[in-house]
C-alpha cells in the first residue's frame, strides 16, 4: 500500500495562503520508499516578516531558488500520484493550504486526502498535553531537525510512525491504512487511548519473562541477553538485526512489533494517569468558548483558531473538552466548514458554557489581601483616572506590572494564542520585565506615531497617548494608544502585516484583539472605540468597536480571579 506523508510552509495563516514550500515523502506500508520531494515555490508576493521569522524563507530567497508554482505542483502529481496524502495537520495542508491554492491555479486534485497525524497521535500518545509536532519531537527525542522547514518535518513524521506510532498500533491490531484512517476519526478518545493502553499493557504481561533479546551490531557481532530498551540504547544503529528465545530467524529491530512495543511502550502500563504541563487549563478553555460566542455567532476564523487552542490542551479526553475536540474534528473532517456546522458548534458551546457558569468565587480560606477583591458598581461618571507616566520606561513598565492591563486580557481570558494566562501568572509573581520584541513588533511601535498622525488627519480628532487607571478598581489598567482631551474618543493602532490582512479580508477585529478592546472600554465606560490598523503604502482601515456588556461582565470576573491568584503568591 502506498501513501504520500506531506508537510508545507506558507507565507501566513491567513487567506489567500500561499505554498512557499513543498515536501512529501512516498510510504509502502510502514517504511519509506526513495528519496522525499522538497521543492520551493516563487508565487512573486512580498513573505511578511512573520512568516520568514518561522521558516526563513525571504521572497528574494524565493525568487533565486523557487520554482514556478504550476511546474512544482507538476513535479509532485507525478511523485505523488493517486496515493492518499497523510499530514501532521491535515485540516491546515490539505484543506486550507492546497486545495485553496490548485483552485486558484485551475490545477486538478493531486492525490487523495488521507488522514491526519495529528488526531492519531491524540489516541496513541498518552505521554505528552501538546501534539504539536516539535513537542512530540521533543518527548520521543527524535532526530534533532530545524523544525518549520518542510522537508525537516515531513522525515519527523516519518520517523514517528516508525518508532512510536507503528509498534501501538500494530499491537492494537491496525494493520491497514484503512483502519488506521478510521481509528484517527473514533471517538470517544479516551476509549481509544484505553484501547492503546490495553494492548501495551497485555504486551507488556506476556513478555515480561521473555523480555531478553540478541542484537548484531554493524559487524554481525551477536550482544545479549539483554532487555529490548537496553538494546535499544546499545546498538547505536536505526536498524539491526534482534532474536529472543521462540522466534524462528532474526528480525529488523524497527519490522519487530513486540521489540519495538517493549521499547516504546507508553508510560501508562506503569503509570495509567496522565501527566500534563498545566500551560493551559479547562477553566481558560470555557472562558474562550464565552468569549467567541460573545457576539452569538461563529465564524470560520474561529473554527480554526479554537481547533489551534486544542492542539496544546493536554485535557481534551475529559468533558468538555472532549465532546468540543469531537465535533471540532467530524467539522475539519471534509475541509469545509458549513453554516449549519458553526450553528451546531455555537449550541454545544452555549450548553457548555451555560453548565461551566459559576458565579463570582467566595473569599479564599486563606486569609490575604486578595481575599477583599470584590466588583463594585461604578458609583459616578468617573470612570477612571489618567496616571502620568511615559509609555516605554521603566516606571511604566513597574506601573502596568502591578495590575491587569489591556493586553493582558486576551490572555486571562484564554484567546491570545501566544501566551497562556499561567505564563502570565508567572510573570506576574515575578518582578516587572519587559517583554521580548520581534521583528514584527519593533516595527509596530516604529510606526505608530505616522499611524496616530494619519488617524488625526483622517478623523480630525487630536488624540495622545495616555495611561489610564480604574477608579473602582485600582488593579484594572489599561495603555490606550490615543484619547481625546474630553476623553470621549479613544483609539487602539496596529500597525503588523497579519492584523492588516485579517482586517482587512473579513471586515472585523481579528479574535485575539477582542478581550483587548473590551478591557479599554471597561477601564475607561465609553460605548465604542477606534481600531486603527495601518501601515505605509496601503489604505488604512478604521473598525468601530461596540462595548459588549455581557463579554465585559465576564471579562472583569475572570481578571478579577486571576489578579486574586496573583496577590495570594505574592
Amino acid at each position: 500500500m502506498h501513501w504520500v506523508i506531506i508537510d508545507t510552509e506558507t507565507d501566513g495563516l491567513y487567506e489567500p495562503i500561499h505554498v512557499v514550500e513543498l515536501s512529501g515523502q512516498l510510504m509502502k506500508g510502514w517504511e519509506p520508499v526513495g528519496e522525499p520531494f522538497r521543492m520551493l515555490l516563487n508565487h512573486n508576493i512580498p513573505i511578511p516578516p512573520e512568516a520568514v521569522a518561522i521558516h526563513g524563507y525571504t521572497q528574494e530567497y524565493l525568487r533565486k531558488h523557487g520554482q514556478e508554482p504550476v511546474s512544482v505542483y507538476e513535479s509532485f502529481r507525478d511523485y505523488a500520484r493517486n496515493c492518499r496524502l497523510v499530514a501532521h495537520n491535515l485540516s491546515y495542508d490539505w484543506n486550507r493550504c492546497l486545495e485553496p491554492e490548485w483552485t486558484r491555479l485551475g490545477i486538478p486534485q493531486i492525490g487523495q486526502r488521507g488522514f491526519c497525524c495529528m488526531m492519531l497521535a491524540r489516541r496513541l500518545v498518552p505521554e505528552t498535553s501538546s501534539y504539536r509536532l516539535e513537542v512530540l519531537k521533543q518527548c520521543f527525542q527524535l532526530t534533532q531537525s530545524r523544525s518549520h522547514q518542510a522537508k525537516n518535518d515531513v522525515l519527523a513524521v516519518v520517523e514517528l510512525f516508525q518508532r512510536v506510532y507503528r509498534p501501538r498500533l500494530e499491537l492494537a491490531g491496525f494493520d491497514t491504512f484503512e483502519e488506521v484512517a478510521a481509528f484517527t476519526k473514533r471517538t470517544p478518545v479516551a476509549k481509544c487511548s484505553d484501547i492503546i493502553r490495553g494492548a501495551s499493557k497485555t504486551a507488556a504481561k506476556s513478555s515480561i519473562l521473555k523480555d531478553e533479546w540478541y542484537y548484531l551490531d554493524a559487524a554481525t557481532n551477536s550482544h545479549g541477553p539483554l532487555p529490548a530498551r537496553q538494546v535499544n540504547q546499545d546498538a547505536g544503529l536505526e536498524a539491526y538485526y534482534v532474536w529472543r528465545e521462540g522466534m524462528s530467524d532474526w528480525m529488523v529491530s524497527r519490522e519487530c512489533a513486540e521489540f519495538l512495543a517493549l521499547c516504546q511502550s507508553p508510560p501508562a502500563v506503569e503509570q495509567p494517569t496522565r501527566k500534563f504541563n498545566g500551560t493551559k487549563t479547562m477553566s481558560e478553555l470555557v472562558g474562550l468558548c464565552r468569549g467567541l460566542i460573545a457576539d452569538d455567532k461563529i465564524t470560520t476564523a474561529e473554527v480554526m483558531f479554537l481547533n489551534s487552542w486544542l492542539e496544546d490542551a493536554g485535557f481534551i479526553a475529559e468533558w468538555p473538552a472532549s465532546e468540543i475536540a469531537q465535533m471540532m474534528e467530524r467539522i475539519l473532517e471534509d475541509g469545509v466548514v458549513t453554516k449549519k456546522e458553526k450553528e451546531e458548534l455555537k449550541k454545544l458551546i452555549q450548553k457548555i458554557t451555560s453548565a461551566s457558569s459559576t458565579t463570582t468565587a467566595q473569599p479564599s480560606r486563606h486569609a490575604s489581601p486578595a481575599s477583599d477583591l470584590v466588583l463594585t458598581t461604578p458609583k459616578s461618571a468617573t470612570h477612571y483616572t489618567i496616571v502620568e507616566l511615559v509609555q516605554g520606561t521603566y516606571e511604566w513598565l513597574e506601573w502596568r506590572h502591578k495590575g491587569v492591563g489591556a493586553s493582558d486580557a486576551p490572555v486571562v481570558m484564554g484567546e491570545n494564542p501566544w501566551k497562556t494566562s499561567a505564563e502570565l501568572l508567572r510573570e506576574k509573581r515575578g518582578p516587572a520585565r519587559d517583554s521580548i520584541q520581534d521583528a514584527a513588533m519593533s516595527r509596530g511601535v516604529l510606526l505608530e506615531p505616522e499611524a496616530r498622525e494619519r488617524y488625526v488627519s483622517r478623523t480630525g480628532r487630536d488624540m495622545q497617548p495616555a495611561c489610564l487607571q480604574s477608579s473602582q478598581h485600582e488593579w484594572l489598567r489599561a495603555s490606550v494608544d490615543g484619547i481625546t482631551t474630553d476623553g470621549n474618543v479613544v483609539v487602539e493602532i496596529k500597525c503588523g502585516e497579519s492584523v492588516y490582512r485579517s482586517t482587512s479580508q473579513y471586515g472585523c477585529v481579528p479574535d485575539y484583539y477582542y478581550g483587548q478592546l473590551q478591557h479599554i472600554l471597561a477601564v475607561t465606560g465609553l460605548e465604542s472605540l477606534d481600531f486603527w490598523c495601518y501601515l505605509p503604502r496601503r489604505p488604512e482601515l478604521l473598525v468601530p468597536v461596540k462595548r459588549d456588556n455581557n463579554y465585559i461582565d465576564r471579562l472583569l470576573n475572570t481578571e478579577l480571579e486571576f489578579w486574586k491568584d496573583v496577590l495570594r503568591m505574592a
